[in-house]
């Protein structure tokens, strides 16, 4: 069903006669009848009827005008707020600087900049590598510091909080263990924490602990720990990193790794993680920090999403 026919059929209600609605709508009254044809013809129903003294709705027609309405101005509604997105969109300038996590950063950084960009284009956006903790103090000290987050710790968001820090939850995913196809961990239906704790386990770790704006030019150089791991995972057996599953699909699953439940079950988060002064001082309002969700959801989707507006208490 096209729009459009919605917005000739109520013309024609409005007018009561298709010579009429035709003139109003600059279309030959022919053309205006076969339209309203085919709409009837793909709902099923006749809508109007002809009289010598004009055209009438059938009462299918006049249940069918309260739809079409209801339709063309929840349309005319989104037009509106679409306008007022784009214009919030182009309000913003300056410099954001963005705290990531070091396994999102170095698995999503051109996507999450690009998206970023491309919705913003008057922001200039930088990347500082951090994790959790050390996040806190960097969004604590600068106001205008926007976080990406991955955390699996509750008490780490309970921190957050406790510095004046926002957290919303994007979305979750479970921990996995990746190891090569074969190593011996490939045997047993899940991973131990226990038990690798004390054998070869990996941890993601930051490229480089400068807390140092990322640019383009050396981004490639500096976040190159994940593909350090995956070479360590192929030549050695008894190797294992344990990550967001996310993180495991995108970087590590091929043919030569595998992932691996990990026991007691663990949960990842991705947060984006703000001051409370940035909505106090007006410098962000909170449609900001939902667009910034939902170009974070578009460059790490397919996910199981979280309530990703509701703030994590």
């Amino acid at each position: 069903m096209k729009l459009e026919w919605l917005r000739y059929f109520c013309e024609i209600a409005v007018t009561g006669s298709l010579n009429k609605a035709a003139e109003n709508l600059y279309l030959s009254q022919p053309a205006l009848t076969k339209m309203i044809h085919a709409l009837e013809k793909e709902i099923g129903e006749t809508l109007l009827y002809r009289k010598k003294t004009g055209v009438f709705l059938t009462a299918h027609g006049e249940i069918f005008l309260n739809f079409a309405q209801n339709v063309l101005d929840d349309y005319q509604s989104y037009l509106i707020q679409k306008a007022e997105l784009q214009n919030h969109e182009q309000q913003y300038t300056g410099t954001i600087e963005l705290v990531i996590s070091p396994s999102i950063l170095q698995t999503y950084y051109q996507k999450i900049l690009t998206q970023m960009r491309k919705r913003f284009p008057d922001i200039t956006f930088y990347c500082i590598e951090a994790d959790a903790e050390d996040a806190m103090k960097l969004l604590s000290d600068n106001v205008r510091r926007l976080g990406i987050i991955m955390c699996v710790w509750e008490d780490i968001i309970y921190q957050w909080k406790k510095a004046g820090l926002i957290s919303q939850k994007i979305c979750q995913s479970p921990v996995v263990g990746c190891v090569a196809k074969d190593s011996y961990y490939v045997h047993e239906p899940s991973i131990w924490q226990e038990k690798i704790a004390a054998e070869k386990l990996i941890s993601i770790e930051f490229a480089k602990k400068s807390f140092i704006r990322i640019s383009d030019d050396v981004c490639s150089l500096r976040t190159t720990n994940l593909d350090t791991i995956k070479q360590t995972l192929l030549s050695e057996k008894n190797a294992c990193v344990l990550t967001a599953q996310l993180i495991a699909e995108e970087k590590f699953v091929s043919a030569n790794i595998v992932a691996l439940p990990v026991m007691p079950a663990m949960i990842s988060s991705v947060c984006l993680v703000y001051n409370q002064r940035a909505l106090e001082q007006a410098i962000y309002e909170p449609i900001f920090f939902q667009l910034m969700i939902e170009i974070i959801q578009q460059c790490i989707l397919p996910l199981p999403i979280a309530t990703s507006n509701s703030r994590t208490e």
